[in-house]
């Protein structure tokens, strides 16, 4: 044990008597953690398309060619 009492391997809990999350929490977390990360891809990739765009036309009009 540590200090304040903790053990320092392992939680110390029986798992077998833990009573499970229920089904619809458990929905819930999932639900929630997928919209936020498909939110986050989302305006990761327009940000991402936005800098490549940008980049894209700073080098037409600086170059007057184009590199598609």
């Amino acid at each position: 044990m540590d200090e304040d009492g903790l053990p320092l391997m392992g939680s110390g809990i029986v798992l077998t008597k833990v009573p499970a999350i229920q089904q619809n929490r458990a929905i819930a977390f999932l639900n929630q953690f997928v919209v936020h990360t498909v939110q986050f891809l989302g305006l990761f990739s327009t940000v991402c398309e936005e800098n490549t765009w940008s980049s894209y036309i700073t080098k037409v009009k600086s170059d007057g060619q184009h590199w598609l």
